[in-house]
């Protein structure tokens, strides 16, 4: 339901912005920065961690130490800049009428995904984030994902919902693969990145539909 609101809340300032005859692109790049001011960029600083990390290091210690650096990287930058430019860029082609409901659905399935990786890796270090989700039942999470489903479903309607969870379900599955090679595991970082990747997929086919 956060993710929800979120994505409502940046829908809402779309579609403001667009009454008052502001372009598209700029629209879409306030909610963008609105969205990212509610969730102070957690989701984007794991996107850019996991990038430093697996970008530059040479082995999964130095990976895993890379991502708890607080600098940022040359790999960290691109990869902020390509996912918001990606965000920004389908967002700018939605229907005014039809941001909030694509928005609010986008936002409940990059959240929902948080609850998919646990499901199939360990944690890739015996602390921090991804340890303490371990504490939860796997009911609990199966849960989750299928509250997250449920009010993208509300949102978009069961087909075009089941569709976007779809992609979502493709690409949680190639970060899961990816980091079980990389890093032997999932930490916060990988889940920022999961609902960041998730997020620009979902965004891409939204924006596919509208466009067609």
């Amino acid at each position: 339901m956060v993710g929800a609101l979120i994505g409502a809340a940046g829908g809402a300032v779309f579609q403001g912005l667009s009454v008052l005859h502001v372009p598209s692109f700029l629209s879409a790049l306030w909610a963008v920065a609105f969205q990212v001011l509610l969730t102070g960029g957690l989701h984007e600083d794991g996107m850019a961690d996991m990038a430093d990390g697996c970008g530059g290091g040479y082995d999964r210690e130095r990976k895993l130490a890379i991502m708890r650096d607080s600098r940022i990287g040359s790999y960290g930058v691109l990869s902020l800049t390509l996912t918001v430019m990606a965000r920004v860029s389908a967002i700018a082609v939605f229907p005014p009428s039809l941001a909030i409901p694509l928005l609010a659905a986008t936002g409940a399935i990059s959240r929902m995904v948080l609850a998919a990786v646990p499901l199939f890796l360990s944690p890739a270090r015996p602390d921090g984030l991804a340890s303490k989700l371990m504490q939860f039942s796997k009911p609990a999470l199966w849960v989750c994902m299928l509250a997250g489903l449920g009010v993208a479903v509300a949102c978009t309607g069961a087909a075009l919902g089941f569709e976007a969870v779809l992609i979502a379900g493709l690409v949680v599955t190639s970060v899961v693969w990816f980091a079980r090679r990389q890093l032997g595991g999932f930490t916060g970082d990988v889940l920022g990145a999961t609902a960041t990747l998730v997020e620009c997929a979902s965004l891409t086919f939204f924006a596919a539909i509208v466009s067609h």
